[in-house]
C-alpha cells in the first residue's frame, strides 16, 4: 500500500516527492536527502522469534525478580539479569533485521 495522499500532498508541499520504489526523496539543495518507506517494521516479528533462543537469560531475570519480590529497602533490582536478556536477543535479531531491510 501507498501513503495516503492527503499524507503524500502534505509531504510533497513541504518538499518531497515520492518515486515508484517506495522511496520518499526530499530536494535539499544539490544534495537530496532519500528515505525509505516500509510498508511494516520487521523488527518486533524478529524479536519475538529471537526470545525462544534466550531462555536461559529470561529464567536468571524472573529468578531474580522472585528473589527481590519482597525487597522492602528499594535497592535491589534485576536490571543486569534484564539487560543481559535484551543483549541475547538483539545478538540473535540484529543480523536478520538488518538483512531485512537491505
Amino acid at each position: 500500500p501507498r501513503l495516503r495522499t492527503s499524507v503524500a500532498c502534505k509531504l510533497c508541499a513541504w518538499g518531497w516527492t515520492l518515486s515508484d520504489t517506495k522511496l520518499l526523496v526530499r530536494r535539499q539543495g544539490e544534495n537530496s536527502i532519500m528515505v525509505e518507506y516500509t510498508e511494516q517494521d520487521p523488527k518486533p516479528q524478529i524479536e519475538e522469534e529471537c526470545k525462544v533462543h534466550c531462555v536461559k537469560e529470561w529464567q536468571a531475570y524472573k529468578a531474580c525478580a522472585e528473589r527481590i519480590k519482597n525487597d522492602t529497602t528499594g535497592q535491589a533490582h534485576c536490571s543486569g539479569q534484564y539487560f543481559d536478556f535484551w543483549k541475547c536477543v538483539d545478538h540473535c535479531a540484529a543480523p536478520k533485521i538488518f538483512a531485512a531491510i537491505k
